[in-house]
């Protein structure tokens, strides 16, 4: 039984039948209109609220994101954003509510805090002093001051990775723990791209050497099977050294 106010009393059967009533309006309505917002909205507010009760789970996602997801969010620029880019800022964010909740935003004491502050702040005043000075003969994009900022802000996300794991990471069970998260996950993708990549060259050597026994003049490469020119010395496809007889 729920009690609400000014004595209003609900039984837990009528807030069953209404929390199944409210999925399946919810349902009906998104089903009548897919998107993959809708799919990623619940999946984010389950993740804002993890990171809210565990910030340090922060690091261990922006670490996987950045080596699993290779997802490239066009600015409309020469620049775009993958996915740990817009973590980072997200888990710091995070990270600062969870320090205004608390009632404290003290750093963890460090003597590079300062000259850090400092080097964001003259780069980014840097950018408007150039932008205002900047000479009208000189051609530029419309959009420049946009991509000055987001190569700024890559700076920014820089620091602000380093100050979350200064204060979030303060036991060295943690350390090891990112580490080897690290570790695992790109150990294992070399491995991947490494066999991939073997498993391919197989077929193109077989085919290189039944080549070159029918044509004498022909020159590839014994790593990768691509052909080369007479006067290459390596393989313009692999890098590897051609090796040539007589």
């Amino acid at each position: 039984m729920i009690t609400l106010p000014r004595g209003i009393v609900v039984t837990k059967k009528i807030y069953t039948t209404f929390a199944v009533v409210g999925v399946l309006a919810a349902a009906f309505y998104l089903g009548r209109r897919p998107s993959p917002v809708y799919l990623l909205a619940p999946i984010g507010a389950a993740a804002l609220l993890a990171l809210l009760r565990f910030p340090r789970l922060g690091l261990l996602a922006t670490i996987t994101v950045a080596l699993l997801i290779p997802i490239a969010i066009s600015t409309g620029t020469e620049v775009s954003l993958n996915l740990s880019a817009l973590a980072v800022p997200g888990v710091f964010l995070v990270w600062l509510l969870t320090r205004l909740q608390a009632g404290s935003l003290d750093f963890t004491p460090s003597r590079t805090n300062r000259p850090l502050i400092l080097f964001l702040l003259l780069a980014l005043l840097s950018i408007f002093i150039g932008n205002a000075i900047w000479d009208p003969a000189v051609p530029r994009s419309d959009k420049f001051i946009i991509v000055q900022l987001a190569q700024w802000a890559l700076f920014a996300f820089s620091a602000a990775i380093y100050w979350l794991v200064g204060n979030l990471v303060k036991e060295q069970v943690w350390l090891k723990r990112l580490a080897a998260l690290f570790l695992l996950i790109a150990g294992g993708l070399a491995y991947y791209v490494h066999w991939g990549r073997a498993s391919k060259s197989k077929p193109r050597r077989r085919q290189a050497r039944e080549q070159g026994e029918g044509d004498s003049t022909g020159v590839y490469c014994p790593q990768c099977g691509s052909r080369a020119k007479l006067s290459d010395r390596f393989c313009r496809t692999c890098g590897g050294r051609l090796r040539r007889e007589g």
